[in-house]
């Protein structure tokens, strides 16, 4: 898909605490995630974001990730 920015978890992480989309093998994850360093050894795992629903998640779990905010946006209907 043109324009949409998915990047490869082991070549770049995301910015601590933005919201994004995952991958996992060939399944986008149906919630979106935030990097968060969690307990005192300063690891960094996969927290839901803003969903208290489900566990975090080792850092290696997804193999790609895109920004929610860089999600482009569906086509307008026309007139609008």
């Amino acid at each position: 898909m043109e324009g949409v920015n998915w990047f490869k978890t082991k070549d770049k992480l995301p910015t601590e605490g933005e919201a994004v989309i995952v991958i996992f093998g060939e399944h986008i994850q149906n919630i979106t995630y935030e990097l968060i360093h969690c307990d005192s050894n300063n690891e960094l795992r996969w927290f839901p974001h803003n969903n208290l629903e489900h566990d975090s998640a080792p850092l290696e779990t997804f193999d790609y990730w895109m920004y929610i905010k860089d999600l482009p946006l569906p086509p307008m209907p026309e007139g609008e």
